[in-house]
């Protein structure tokens, strides 16, 4: 079930989505470097340096440039048997950006150069 809470981007669904799949897109925002196979079943690699910290992500869909999901085990969870958790983005371009639920987290990455622009968002009924 998808939530109800959108985020708009002031950034074409192009650019979000390469901030979303690329490695230098994601190293912007979502740890210090990342590393991407993008096609089902390839792995997305993602470094934080200042945490000292590693994680390792199964791509689950590829959908360019509309949707993207990867699955990752639960940190804690033992290996080999930990659940699950499945980010998934679906990107919707709007007049003047690209909308999604998830879409807070590239906030600082994509607005980093461009100070006139921003992500809001609205919760919908």
């Amino acid at each position: 079930m998808r939530s109800n809470v959108w985020w708009y981007c002031a950034h074409p669904i192009e650019r979000v989505w390469a901030a979303l799949t690329t490695a230098q897109g994601l190293s912007r925002w979502f740890g210090s470097i990342a590393e991407i196979d993008l096609r089902p079943g390839g792995r997305a690699f993602f470094r934080w340096d200042d945490l000292d910290e590693e994680s390792v992500a199964t791509i689950a869909l590829v959908d360019p440039p509309h949707r993207f999901a990867f699955r990752w085990a639960i940190e804690g969870m033992p290996e080999g048997d930990a659940p699950q958790t499945l980010v998934d983005f679906t990107l919707e371009p709007v007049p003047d950006g690209t909308r999604d639920d998830r879409l807070a987290a590239l906030k600082r990455a994509l607005d980093a150069t461009d100070t006139n622009q921003g992500v809001t968002h609205n919760e919908q009924a």
